[in-house]
């Protein structure tokens, strides 16, 4: 359509009008204009391409979406419209459009580092680093003092674990624009990945100072502060953040565990529901929760398996798994057996099943691990070595994996994750015939239909227990778990209480264990020996939040406060060491300690343990019965303070104890492997012959 000349004119003065409100930052005013004269002149592509422009600005992405592609039909070798559209699809979620958009850009105009960056910034949500990395070197190449391709750059180089070279991008594009909250976020970010947690909360800081709200620094400092056991002031940014946009699910569920570090497991339940609320779609939001609910001493089993039929009934029920048959000469031949998880490294995981596989006949199975996990270690090695076959697949999605492990056509499928940083969506899919789970975020039954058998002993899970798990339970003759004490061990020593005069209890869980319960029970017994000690070791005490927390709960029952000794986090042999300070060792409830009592026990030190309600608080009391101690395992808490009290009484037979214990935990079924790999054989093939 053609317009009178004076029409172009006083078109062309309008859009100059309106391209200065859009400069001067008035872009609503700006896209009245451009609107305007569209009215007036609907094919003008410079209108077209600039109302386009306001509209993304001002959020109407589908308005820009139209507006932009009736000025590529009007204007199809405008490598400014395609570039802009990029943009907007990119916001819209359709990154693969993005991309075909920055591409024809750039086919129109390779010297376009505008379109490089926007493409390289797609190329860095679809996960394509390398290439992301090169697209955003030529726009550099093209135009060095470019602070959004330095961004991008940066963001890049910091996900390939460059971070040296990301916070030197960073820092150049922080020349021409220091006020950019942004990219002081990203810096803080870099800065804190290469340890460096100081100067991260100092741009952390000054980011906010510019802008108060910005919704993921506040996100960046409290992940931070949660790292580093600085709890409340984490708990206050994420408080914060939720206050800006209470939208995201991860900003509850940190908040969840930054509560839940502290102990306050109700309120650590109450953000893993938000989370689960915002996305209930998510297995990890999920897998939190359920995790949580074991630790807060309130919450029965009939409750807890109530939040398990949910989770059930939602994310799990809209999956429809295959119907895989066994092979019909399954007696024949190796067992074919797949492993998946994330914890194939120094992990209890391996802790309390390397001995086994390594001691199985590859006759009788042959294994392939499915490794979830990214860090490497002797412990992976070592699985390694006896693996048939051997395939990562962190970086793959679910579909990618289902379809490998249907065609690597396994006899039986074991999870050795479970709830904790698994892909139970694997299982629920059907990958095999029989599916197993066992050691791994194994804390209770699974919740999931398509898991036809748990592996465990009859401490574990007791007959009466049955009706809480959805699969059928296998029963393990000498315990369901094997423990291999590292070489670096120290030797048992004399027990200290002869030598001090007092008597040290200790407790080396993890401190999310305690709670105040049991914190209750343990004040008992130190009141009724007030020269004893209590040593807590672990990661959280390096916080002065968390062991203020610990010491006011004791002191409010009547503890001195000089009876609390707090240890943090060491290596391993350091730790392994630091029992030779403890008499005995008190488990927390309702969830036991697992590979810590094994340490303990082949550290000469007994352990007290009360049962809890779920598979979760039963792990103690099945180590103790299995290495010859059942008499440790009480039944009341009335009896767990007995219990202290009479060893504490009876130094010279607790010192003999101490003296032979680590001979009888290496003579006892929790330690021999080779019955141990005799046994898991037999279940492996009894399992795999009696689908559920």
């Amino acid at each position: 359509m053609t317009h009178p000349p004076q029409d172009d004119a006083a078109i062309h003065t309008q859009l100059i009008q309106a391209n200065r409100q859009h400069l001067a930052g008035q872009i609503a005013q700006a896209e009245a204009l451009y609107n305007e004269i569209l009215n007036r002149a609907p094919d003008h592509a410079v209108a077209l391409k600039l109302a386009g422009t306001a509209a993304l600005q001002l959020g109407k992405l589908e308005q820009a979406v139209q507006l932009l592609q009736r000025g590529i039909a009007v204007a199809p070798d405008d490598p400014e419209l395609y570039a802009n559209l990029g943009l907007v699809y990119d916001r819209l979620g359709d990154i693969d459009q993005a991309m075909a958009q920055q591409r024809h850009a750039l086919a129109l105009q390779g010297d376009y580092p505008e379109a490089l960056s926007n493409l390289g910034s797609a190329l860095l949500k679809k996960g394509l680093f390398h290439e992301a990395e090169a697209a955003l070197q030529r726009a550099l190449q093209q135009r060095a003092d470019f602070p959004e391709a330095h961004l991008n750059l940066g963001q890049v180089l910091a996900k390939l674990g460059q971070f040296e070279q990301a916070i030197a991008h960073y820092r150049q594009a922080l020349t021409s624009q220091p006020q950019n909250s942004a990219l002081l976020t990203h810096l803080g970010l870099a800065l804190a990945a290469k340890g460096d947690a100081q100067e991260a909360v100092n741009c952390y800081q000054k980011a906010l100072s510019i802008q108060p709200n910005h919704l993921k620094t506040w996100v960046s400092l409290g992940n931070l502060l949660l790292e580093h056991g600085v709890l409340h002031q984490a708990i206050h940014c994420y408080e914060q953040a939720l206050g800006v946009d209470n939208s995201y699910p991860e900003i509850h569920s940190n908040l969840g565990k930054s509560y839940a570090k502290l102990s306050r497991h109700a309120e650590a339940e109450r953000c893993y529901r938000h989370a689960v609320e915002l996305a209930p779609q998510r297995m990890d939001l999920w897998s939190n929760l359920l995790l949580s609910l074991h630790y807060n001493p309130s919450n029965s089993a009939a409750q807890i398996q109530t939040e398990f039929t949910r989770w059930a009934a939602g994310p799990m029920a809209e999956i429809t798994p295959a119907t895989l048959l066994p092979r019909e000469d399954l007696e024949q031949g190796p067992l074919h057996v797949g492993l998946l998880s994330s914890h194939f490294k120094r992990h209890p995981t391996l802790w309390l099943s390397l001995p086994a596989w390594e001691r199985l006949n590859p006759q009788q199975v042959r294994l392939t691990i499915y490794h979830n996990g990214q860090q490497q270690d002797p412990f992976t090695e070592r699985l390694r070595a006896v693996a048939a076959q051997w395939r990562e697949i962190h970086a793959l999605p679910d579909a990618q994996v289902i379809r490998q492990i249907r065609e690597d056509k396994l006899d039986l499928f074991m999870d050795l994750s479970g709830h904790s940083q698994g892909r139970l969506s694997i299982a629920a899919h059907r990958v095999a015939p029989v599916q197993v789970k066992w050691v791994g975020g194994l804390f209770n039954t699974t919740g999931l239909a398509t898991m036809d058998w748990l592996l465990a002993d009859g401490l574990q899970i007791r007959p009466q227990d049955e009706p809480w798990y959805v699969e059928r339970i296998h029963r393990m003759p000498h315990g369901y778990v094997v423990y291999e004490a590292p070489t670096y061990a120290p030797a048992v020593n004399p027990l200290p209480a002869l030598e001090s005069g007092h008597i040290t209890f200790g407790c080396f869980n993890n401190p999310k264990k305690l709670n105040p319960t049991i914190l209750t029970v343990w004040a008992q017994i130190l009141r009724s020996l007030p020269h004893s000690r209590l040593l807590l070791k672990g990661d959280a005490y390096r916080s002065e939040e968390s062991r203020k927390g610990i010491l006011q709960q004791l002191m409010q029952a009547g503890v001195n406060q000089e009876q609390i000794i707090f240890a943090p986090r060491s290596p391993h042999a350091e730790l392994l060491a630091t029992y030779q300070q403890v008499d005995i060792a008190l488990d927390p409830w309702p969830y036991s300690g697992g590979l810590t009592t094994c340490e303990a026990l082949w550290m000469g030190v007994p352990v007290i343990t009360l049962p809890g309600p779920t598979f979760a608080g039963r792990h103690s009391a099945s180590h103790l019965h299995h290495v010859g101690l059942g008499g440790w395992i009480v039944e009341s808490q009335q009896a767990y303070i007995a219990q202290a009290r009479h060893w504490a009484q009876n130094l010279a037979a607790l010192a003999q104890l101490r003296q032979g214990l680590r001979a009888q935990v290496a003579r006892s079924p929790l330690c021999d492997a080779d019955q141990f790999a005799q046994d898991l054989t037999h279940a492996l093939r009894h399992m795999a012959m009696h689908p559920k």
